[in-house]
């Protein structure tokens, strides 16, 4: 608070004392940024949050965006406290925050860059192997997972029809499924996917069929062993097993 008292030492005349003034100092502002996530999936929600201490009373603030995050930075047009960012389209995309506080002295920051990562939507499919094998022979599974976030798993599943209802294998969250074919019959398997980020979808692939036969057995019978030139001797092989 300041004031200005003047003296005057003629008689008469009275000492007399200004108005006060007052001086704000402010500290210097300063400015980050946070999401409220920094992955999402197409449609997803991201709320970007600016903290500010110090800086005047008429300080604002702009939101900006750039195209690597390094420069190009051009101002949005929206200079509230949240920003909500556009995730209709994947892709990477970069923000920052950048502060205008016009008294004298006060200095003019920005932010560090923050970057939202907005990817399709998952979508998986299974291929398979051998659909049809003997005990023991080899069908495996192999699950093709494209977009979803960084935080998708795979889970397999199994029933015995191909309506379900399908239950989840324990342990089988790879890539990859090798079917067990150590006993005859027909199992079916899918894949579902697993994305804790909010709005991402969690698609289920189609269901394929594995048929596990036994092995091939094979027998003759003969209607006669022992016949004289131009008689009948058939052979007839019984088949039991094996694939189709």
């Amino acid at each position: 608070y300041y004031r200005v008292t003047l003296t005057d030492p003629v008689i008469g005349c009275p000492d007399i004392t200004s108005n006060i003034s007052t001086i704000v100092v402010n500290e210097g502002s300063q400015i980050d940024v946070t999401p409220t996530t920094s992955e999402v999936c197409v449609g997803g929600l991201v709320t970007l949050t600016a903290n500010i201490t110090g800086g005047s009373s008429s300080l604002s603030y702009h939101w900006q965006s750039s195209p690597d995050g390094l420069s190009g930075w051009t101002d949005i047009g929206v200079s509230s406290t949240d920003y909500s960012v556009p995730t209709g389209t994947a892709g990477t995309y970069h923000f920052r925050a950048r502060v205008t506080d016009p008294p004298s002295g006060c200095p003019q920051p920005t932010s560090d860059p923050v970057t939202v990562l907005v990817k399709p939507d998952a979508q998986v499919s299974v291929s398979l192997n051998n659909a049809e094998v003997c005990i023991g022979g080899n069908a495996t599974l192999t699950a093709t997972l494209t977009g979803g976030s960084s935080a998708a798993t795979l889970q397999w599943q199994t029933s015995t029809v191909s309506g379900g209802p399908y239950t989840d294998i324990s342990g089988a969250t790879g890539t990859t499924y090798a079917a067990p074919t150590t006993a005859t019959g027909v199992k079916w398997y899918r894949v579902r996917v697993i994305d804790p980020n909010g709005d991402c979808a969690t698609p289920i692939s189609t269901a394929s069929s594995v048929t596990v036969s036994p092995d091939a057995q094979i027998s003759i019978t003969l209607n006669n062993s022992e016949v004289c030139i131009g008689g009948s001797a058939v052979l007839n092989a019984t088949l039991t097993g094996g694939s189709s």
